[in-house]
């Protein structure tokens, strides 16, 4: 059987890790993939997820917490801005409540 034609491929608990590559997306007769409990990281490669959208493939990805399968994946950056106004705002009421108290 050549590797091209395999319809279930499952890879769960195989100890991958890193991202995954498009490679996998090559495969015309994969129709179940199953990659459960690994250590991958990342987003799926956009042939993948093509597959998936077009219901081409089925995907069984649990268990992986790094792992993401979305169109866009990008983590959202935490925004700094906003502690650093309330902690000056902070500071600013405190330090105009303390004039007033020592100008009363």
């Amino acid at each position: 059987m050549s590797y091209l034609k395999l319809a279930i491929r499952d890879l769960s608990s195989s100890g991958l890790t890193g991202e995954i590559t498009s490679y996998i997306s090559h495969h015309d007769m994969l129709h179940l993939l199953t990659w459960r409990r690994t250590s991958s990281n990342g987003s799926l490669p956009s042939m993948l997820i093509e597959k998936l959208t077009s219901g081409s493939l089925l995907l069984r990805a649990g268990e992986n917490e790094n792992l993401c399968a979305a169109i866009s994946c990008k983590r959202k950056k935490a925004n700094v801005f906003i502690p650093i106004i309330a902690a000056v705002g902070g500071f600013a009421i405190l330090f105009a409540a303390q004039l007033l108290y020592y100008l009363a």
